[in-house]
């Protein structure tokens, strides 16, 4: 199966929402940053989920274009971050929230 840009996109949510996905996106400087992130509420201290208001509300493919970002929270930085939409480049790996 061939992913399309905004094939990968929404898979990219999904895995998000349902556990720990580990993606390579192009930062807007030119470099390649490869993320390790979640945005499930189960994996993110309070204090962190409570700095951001509602991250991603809507995931369809339409709506995140729209939004032109796409916020995660950094496992390793324990940040958060977020890249523009046609900056992802690939997903590496996930871990299902009943893994980890």
């Amino acid at each position: 199966m061939l992913n399309t840009p905004m094939g990968i996109l929404s898979d990219l949510m999904l895995k998000l929402k349902n556990g720990e996905a580990t993606f390579m996106y192009r930062k807007s400087n030119g470099r390649v940053r490869k993320g390790r992130g979640t945005i499930n509420k189960q994996l993110i201290p309070p204090e962190d989920w409570n700095s951001v208001k509602n991250p991603n509300r809507k995931s369809d493919e339409n709506s995140l274009r729209i939004q032109k970002f796409v916020s995660y929270y950094d496992l390793d930085s324990g940040e958060w971050r977020r890249f523009k939409v046609f900056s992802l480049l690939r997903i590496y790996a996930f871990r299902p929230i009943s893994e980890i």
